[in-house]
C-alpha cells in the first residue's frame, strides 16, 4: 500500500476511534442521567427501588452499563487493531475476532437490560425480550464469522508466493 494512502487511512481510522470514544462517553453520560437523574433536574423515570426486587433492579442497571461500556471499549480496540494492521500490512488482524464476539455478547446484555429498564423505573415485574435483542447480536455474530473467513483467506494469500 502506498504511504500516502496508508497515512490517510490511519488518519481516518484515528478520527473514527475518536468519534466512537466520544459517542461512548456521551451515551454513558445520558444513561447515567436517565437511570439516576444525577445531572440537572431529576428525571421522571429514574430508578425507583422496590422492596423484594432490588437485586434484579441493581442487576439490570449494572448489566446495562457493563454491556454499553464493554461494547464501546471493544469497538475502540477493533479500530486500534485495524490501525496496527495497516501499519504492519495485515488487512484483517486476527485479534479482532475475539473482540467482535465480545461486542456481540455485550450488545445482547445491553439490549436485554435496556428492554427491561421498566423494572427499574416503574417497578414492574414483567421481564421482556424483544426481537432486536436477538437480531442485533446475531447480525454482529454473522459479520464476525465473515470477518474470520476474511482473516483465514488473507493469511492463506500471504503464504502464497
Amino acid at each position: 500500500m502506498k504511504t500516502d494512502v496508508k497515512k490517510r487511512l490511519i488518519r481516518n481510522l484515528k478520527i473514527v476511534t475518536g468519534v466512537i470514544a466520544l459517542a461512548g462517553v456521551l451515551i454513558l453520560h445520558f444513561m447515567t442521567n436517565e437511570t439516576f437523574g444525577f445531572f440537572g433536574e431529576p428525571v421522571e423515570k429514574s430508578a425507583m427501588w422496590t422492596e423484594g426486587i432490588e437485586w434484579l433492579q441493581s442487576g439490570i442497571i449494572i448489566m446495562r452499563f457493563l454491556g454499553a461500556f464493554t461494547f464501546f471499549i471493544c469497538l475502540v480496540a477493533v479500530v486500534m487493531n485495524f490501525i496496527d494492521g495497516v501499519r504492519s500490512g495485515t488487512l484483517f488482524p486476527r485479534k479482532n475476532i475475539a473482540l467482535l464476539n465480545i461486542c456481540s455478547v455485550a450488545v445482547f446484555i445491553y439490549l436485554l437490560s435496556n428492554n427491561n429498564l421498566h423494572i427499574v423505573t416503574d417497578a414492574e415485574r414483567v421481564f421482556m425480550i424483544n426481537i432486536e435483542t436477538m437480531l442485533v447480536p446475531a447480525i454482529i455474530a454473522v459479520f464476525t464469522i465473515m470477518y474470520e473467513a476474511a482473516v483465514r483467506i488473507s493469511e492463506e494469500n500471504s503464504l502464497t508466493i
